[in-house]
C-alpha cells in the first residue's frame, strides 16, 4: 500500500510538471504582446525595436523549443510509474500473507493511466499554444523584415 501512495505522490508532481510547462508557454505570450500588439516604431526607433524584437525572438524560441516534450516524457513516466507500481503491488500480494489489500495494484495502475491522461491533455494544449504563438510571431517577423530598411 505504500507503493502506491507514494506512486500517487510521484503521479501527482509529473502532472504539476506538465502544468508547469503549459504556463510556461503561456508566460511567452507575454513576452510577445508588445511586439505583437505595438505600433509600428518610427525611424529613430527602429534599431532598438530590431534589437528588442532579436532578444525575444531568441527567448521565445528557447521556450518553444521544449513545449510539449516535457508533458509528454511525463506522461510515459506516469504510465510506467503505475505499471510498475501494480506489478510490485500484485507481487507482494501473491507472495504475502493474504492481509494485503487486493485493491492496491488495481489502484496504483488506474493512477499511472490518470496521470499519464492528465499529463497528456496538458502537453497537448502545451502544443496547440506553442503552434499558435509560433505562427503569430513567424508572421510578425515576416511583417518586420519587409518594414526594416536596407
Amino acid at each position: 500500500m505504500w507503493w502506491t501512495l507514494f506512486s500517487s505522490c510521484v503521479v501527482l508532481g509529473l502532472v504539476l510538471e506538465s502544468r508547469r510547462r503549459l504556463l510556461a508557454v503561456r508566460a511567452l505570450w507575454n513576452v510577445a504582446a508588445p511586439f505583437l500588439q505595438a505600433p509600428r516604431a518610427s525611424e529613430s526607433e527602429q534599431r532598438k525595436y530590431v534589437a528588442e524584437l532579436n532578444e525575444a525572438t531568441l527567448e521565445i524560441g528557447a521556450g518553444l523549443a521544449r513545449a510539449g516534450g516535457v508533458p509528454r516524457r511525463c506522461a510515459k513516466a506516469a504510465l510506467s510509474l503505475g505499471a510498475l507500481v501494480a506489478l510490485l503491488d500484485a507481487a507482494e500480494l501473491v507472495r504475502g500473507d493474504g492481509s494485503r489489500p487486493w485493491l492496491a495494484p488495481a489502484l496504483s495502475f488506474l493512477g499511472g493511466c490518470v496521470g499519464a491522461l492528465g499529463c497528456a491533455l496538458i502537453g497537448r494544449a502545451a502544443e496547440a499554444e506553442a503552434r499558435r504563438l509560433r505562427a503569430d510571431w513567424a508572421t510578425l517577423i515576416r511583417r518586420s523584415t519587409r518594414d526594416v530598411p536596407s
